[in-house]
């Protein structure tokens, strides 16, 4: 990518912890490999990785449309 927010690109990973598993939804912007949005929750459904992209949208602010790519989990489907 030649300039921020052309893509981003997103995965969800778990963690244990002594309390239990959480789930980390993480956005990355493609030009700069930063962490742009994140979110963790203890479970794994549609509103952790809404939480994650919003963040980015937030932190971000971009003015051009970006392409977002995932595994296309069921997560990041919308059908329930």
């Amino acid at each position: 990518m030649a300039t921020p927010n052309q893509a981003w690109v997103t995965d969800i990973t778990y963690i244990r912890t002594h309390e239990g598993w959480l789930y980390l939804a993480v956005v990355l912007d493609l030009f700069s490999r930063q962490v742009v949005g994140w979110s963790m929750q203890s479970r794994i459904d549609r509103e952790l990785v809404l939480s994650a992209l919003l963040m980015a949208l937030w932190r971000r602010k971009p003015t051009q449309p970006v392409l977002i790519h995932s595994d296309q989990s069921r997560q990041f489907s919308s059908e329930d």
